[in-house]
């Protein structure tokens, strides 16, 4: 019996298993990831908190401007496209100025004020555009704008009498229409360019110079829905070349300006800025 409890006395313990140290490594990793945020906010509090709002609020609220700017450009571009004169086009400035929009209602109103034979408006609005949007897409319709207006102006002041003014208006109209051809031959407007030089052409009595014009269009823009227009002023110009012959006054040298194009020249884009 006694060796039996010698024995059991001095059994060795069991040796427990060790544990992996990786097991190890991610206890103790765990633990501190626990204790960290535990920690840190032990410390910190209501400041951490304070922090995350701080970052939070200017996100949301970077998205709430958005949308809004976005409503605003739509908004602007629906009134652009809705106004049926002056004064509504005038809102949308005067509501949305930094709206893309606000272009294309500059570039109306001054269509509007030609229409109503406002000259001298269309051409304030359309140099105003030109130095306001040097970059937009249809600047080079604004200058070309501002010859027209030219035109119109010299004219009219032709058709009151006063043709010394009248023939400096023209003079410096065809100066522009021959540059704005020259620096945009493949322009979409320049058939409108070649169209007014012609015209003032005929306005200061170069009527075989106004007859180049239209003959040159004709033969080197065969597939230009102009081409019929210009066989038209073509004819007009020849028929007042027999009579200059014949010693008789011209009858056709003072046609109405073309004027800018209509609003299907240009409309609006689907989508707007942002």
């Amino acid at each position: 019996m006694n060796e039996d409890n010698d024995k059991k006395e001095t059994a060795p313990e069991a040796v427990p298993e060790a544990v992996p140290e990786t097991a190890l490594d991610t206890a103790v990793t765990e633990t501190q990831e626990q204790a960290v945020p535990q920690a840190t906010f032990a410390r910190y509090g209501k400041w951490a908190v304070f922090a995350v709002c701080a970052v939070g609020i200017p996100v949301v609220g970077m998205f709430m401007y958005t949308a809004s700017q976005r409503a605003k450009v739509r908004r602007a571009a629906e009134l652009v496209g809705a106004a049926r004169n002056v004064v509504q086009l005038q809102k949308v400035l005067d509501q949305y100025p930094d709206a893309p929009a606000a272009a294309h209602a500059k570039l109306a109103m001054a269509k509007a004020y030609f229409d109503q034979s406002n000259y001298a408006g269309a051409l304030k609005i359309y140099q105003s555009f030109e130095q306001e949007y040097p970059e937009h897409y249809f600047v080079l319709a604004a200058r070309l704008g501002i010859h027209t207006c030219g035109e119109a102006l010299g004219t009219t002041l032709y058709r009151q009498g006063q043709s010394m003014a009248a023939r400096e208006k023209l003079e410096a109209a065809r100066n522009g229409y021959r540059s704005f051809v020259d620096a945009n031959p493949d322009h979409f407007l320049v058939a409108q360019a070649i169209f007014g030089e012609a015209s003032c052409h005929q306005q200061l009595g170069r009527l075989q110079d106004a007859r180049i014009l239209y003959e040159d269009f004709i033969t080197t823009s065969t597939n230009s829905p102009w081409v019929q227009l210009a066989e038209r002023q073509l004819a007009a110009v020849e028929r007042d070349i027999e009579r200059t012959e014949r010693g008789e006054p011209a009858r056709e040298t003072v046609i109405t300006p073309l004027g800018i194009p209509a609003e299907s020249a240009w409309q609006l884009p689907e989508t707007f800025g942002p």
